[in-house]
């Protein structure tokens, strides 16, 4: 098998530098022989009889288009040496991150472990079992997890892959830190298998170091929510007792960071919400599936020691800027009136109090907060960080207009600036995001 080194050119890539190196196979980064800036990773088997896995991840990639999966960009395991070509991830591993880091926070862990079962859960609707997950498959793109290596992957007997090399090394491949115990043991493996091993990445993240007998994530990291023991024991379990899916997996991963983030929403898969998949499928709050079957009940009141991610970080408006807001506003909702002339005179008092009510419950309920507010650069919402609605504009409009001027008094004394209508609402005023 010829040897390479930079410079070679494969298929329409010059070899560049080596980037990773495996049992199997070394990985190049490689750039494209006429468009200098399309980079691809190029894997080449080490040995002949190693040609059979990049036959298998050809395949299995090509079945496999999601944007957490890296895409196949060519194979030839015919040539000399045999390759496979796939999207460069520069991103790094997340094996990378740990060793810069030592271990990740809580709400960063949840997005890796969320967007990896995502990965997982269509793998397994394609009839593919992962087999080798471990920190150094989970590549980082801009922040988003592309799963790889797939060339020791089981399949189901309909993908098009021949029965030489379907899986009859299936009691040895794979890493063996990361094994689930069947695997271990050489059994038949399901989809479970691949849910252990994310038990342990789970554990790896939040703690720095892969688990020993039955010590819990939170007996390592202070102040951790129950939650996490709670998924955590679902994963890294006997078969039996694991998550039954990928899916009941991630959604117990989803109910968690709601808790931690409750905008979270914004920031999974670049603001895209939910996968489809899970759309309708989301637990609800006193529903019958909730801890039930596979699931324990995940939603459990903030201990009070723990703030979540957005009261860790929001900033609360003082009284200044929301004085000076209200000043806007009064000459906006002035203007408007003085359009109306005459018949707007003669009822004034009246007239202005009513529309200045429709005035900031419309705008506060639809945009979380008065044209003031929104110019100034604040936005009304809920303490636990959720858009203000209706309701709470209401609640805060009558009450300030009880209050008879005292409504900012306690903002001088209350950690988070909330005035008597505030407090009274269950919302605070905060600086954008």
């Amino acid at each position: 098998m010829e040897a390479v080194a930079a410079g070679t050119r494969i298929g329409e890539y010059i070899l560049e530098e080596p980037i990773g190196r495996g049992a199997f196979a070394e990985v190049w980064r490689a750039r494209h022989h006429f468009w200098k800036d399309a980079f691809a990773a190029v894997k080449i088997a080490r040995q002949g009889e190693y040609v059979k896995y990049l036959k298998r991840e050809g395949v299995i990639l090509h079945k496999l288009d999601h944007p957490n999966i890296v895409r196949v960009l060519g194979v030839d395991p015919d040539h000399d040496p045999p390759y496979l070509i796939t999207e460069y991830v520069a991103g790094g591993s997340l094996r990378d991150l740990l060793q810069r880091e030592g271990r990740i926070s809580p709400l960063r862990t949840l997005e890796i472990i969320a967007e990896t079962l995502e990965a997982l859960a269509f793998a397994h609707k394609q009839g593919v079992i992962h087999r080798d997950l471990k920190p150094e498959n989970i590549l980082l793109d801009d922040g988003h997890v592309k799963l790889t290596d797939f060339g020791l992957g089981l399949v189901a007997d309909d993908m098009a892959l021949s029965s030489v090399f379907r899986s009859s090394e299936g009691a040895t491949a794979g890493t063996v830190i990361y094994f689930s115990p069947e695997q271990r043991r050489g059994e038949k493996l399901d989809e479970r298998s691949d849910l252990y091993t994310v038990g342990i990445i789970l554990f790896e993240c939040l703690t720095g170091t892969v688990p020993a007998g039955s010590e819990m994530p939170s007996e390592v990291v202070p102040h951790l929510l129950p939650g996490f023991d709670r998924i955590y024991k679902k994963l890294y379990a006997r078969k039996e007792n694991r998550f039954k899916s990928a899916e009941k997996a991630l959604r117990a991963v989803y109910s968690l960071m709601e808790r931690l983030d409750p905008e979270g929403s914004s920031i999974l898969r670049g603001g895209m919400g939910l996968p489809p998949f899970l759309e309708e499928v989301q637990i609800k709050k006193g529903s019958a599936e909730e801890g039930q079957g596979d699931e324990e009940p995940l939603e459990e009141p903030l201990p009070p020691h723990v703030a979540s991610q957005w009261q860790r970080t929001v900033r609360y408006a003082g009284v200044i800027p929301r004085l000076f807001a209200h000043f806007i506003d009064f000459l906006a909702l002035s203007f408007l009136l003085g359009l109306f002339g005459p018949p707007y005179m003669a009822v004034r008092p009246i007239g202005f109090l009513l529309a200045h009510f429709i005035y900031t419950l419309v705008f506060v309920g639809s945009f979380g907060g008065t044209p003031g507010k929104l110019i100034v650069g604040l936005r009304v919402r809920s303490e636990e960080g959720r858009p203000c609605d209706f309701f709470q504009g209401f609640a805060r409009y009558i009450v300030a207009v009880a209050s008879l001027g005292f409504t900012y008094l306690w903002c001088f004394f209350d950690g988070r600036r909330r005035g008597v209508h505030d407090m009274a609402a269950g919302t605070v005023v905060v600086w954008r995001e």
